[in-house]
């Protein structure tokens, strides 16, 4: 089971994990060294809660890749003002 670390607010990390349709926090200290938004973790479900494993590097890279392509397609089709500049 995959996680995917939305954001770390006040030393707590958002997860969303999205085969449940969870969120889950967790205190930032037990993240894996080098955790950051954006980053994918496998997770393990237990009775009540989940456990982090490890970070998935691959599934990092790959969504990093893909929001850095999508960045800049939308970057490129960025319009340039309709207003002209007085100096």
């Amino acid at each position: 089971m995959h996680g995917v670390i939305d954001r770390i607010e006040d030393g707590i990390a958002v997860i969303l994990i999205k085969t449940t349709k969870t969120e889950w926090t967790v205190k930032e200290a037990l993240l894996p060294p080098g955790s950051q938004p954006g980053t994918v973790l496998n997770l393990a479900e237990t009775a009540d809660d989940f456990s982090i494993i490890n970070i998935d590097e691959e599934a990092t890279a790959t969504a990093t890749e893909k929001a850095n392509t999508l960045q800049q397609k939308l970057q490129s089709k960025k319009k340039h003002s309709k207003f002209k500049r007085r100096d």
